[in-house]
C-alpha cells in the first residue's frame, strides 16, 4: 500500500509494509516531532504584553518581554536616563550625610575637648584616638554610615589635641 508522507513539507511516497508507517524516513519523523514540540511551546508561551509599549505579541521564548528590538532599545535608553537621576540623587544624599557627620564630629570635639590637656578652641586641631584596638572604620571616612553607627565608633575613641595625640603615639 502506498501513501504520501505525513509531514506536510515532504511529498515522498511511503511504502507501507506490515507496520503502520506514516513517514517516508526517520528524518521526516524527527523533523515532525521537532515541529510539534515547537508549536506546543509557542502555544504554551502564548501572548504577552510588551514591557515598553504595552502591545500584545506572541512570545517566541520564555524570556521575551518586548515586542520588538526598538522597544527594547527605547526601554534601555529610558532606564539609563533613570539610572543617571538615581545616581545624582544618591550623590546628593551622601553629600548631605557627609555634611551632617562633619557638623556632628565638630560639635562633639568642641564639647569634649582634649582629654589630656583640655584644649577645645579649634576642632580641626583635634583628633579621634582609638583607645580600643577594634576599630571598624576611621571616623573621617565614616560619612557613608548612619549616625548611630558613627556614635558607636566615636565611643571607642578619646578626643585629643594634635600635640597630645602625637606625643601619645611617639613618646620620647
Amino acid at each position: 500500500m502506498k501513501q504520501i508522507c505525513a509531514r506536510k513539507e515532504c511529498n515522498d511516497i511511503v511504502t507501507k509494509g506490515p507496520s503502520t508507517k506514516v513517514f517516508c524516513s526517520r528524518r521526516c519523523s524527527d523533523l515532525n516531532k521537532k515541529k510539534r514540540k515547537r508549536l506546543a511551546r509557542q502555544n504554551e508561551l502564548g501572548n504577552a504584553e510588551c514591557k515598553y509599549c504595552g502591545s500584545q505579541f506572541n512570545k517566541k521564548h520564555s524570556q521575551n518581554i518586548f515586542c520588538s528590538k526598538s522597544c527594547q532599545i527605547q526601554n534601555t535608553t529610558r532606564t539609563t536616563r533613570d539610572t543617571e537621576k538615581c545616581k545624582q540623587a544618591r550623590r546628593d544624599l551622601l553629600l548631605l550625610r557627609r555634611i551632617d557627620h562633619i557638623k556632628f564630629t565638630i560639635k562633639y570635639k568642641l564639647d569634649t575637648g582634649c582629654q589630656i590637656c583640655g584644649y577645645s578652641k579649634n576642632p580641626h586641631a583635634m583628633d579621634f584616638h582609638h583607645v580600643v584596638g577594634e576599630k571598624e572604620f576611621l571616623i573621617s571616612q565614616g560619612c557613608t554610615v548612619p549616625i548611630p553607627q558613627l556614635i558607636a565608633e566615636i565611643e571607642k575613641c578619646a578626643v585629643l589635641c594634635s600635640n597630645c595625640h602625637r606625643e601619645l603615639h611617639h613618646p620620647l
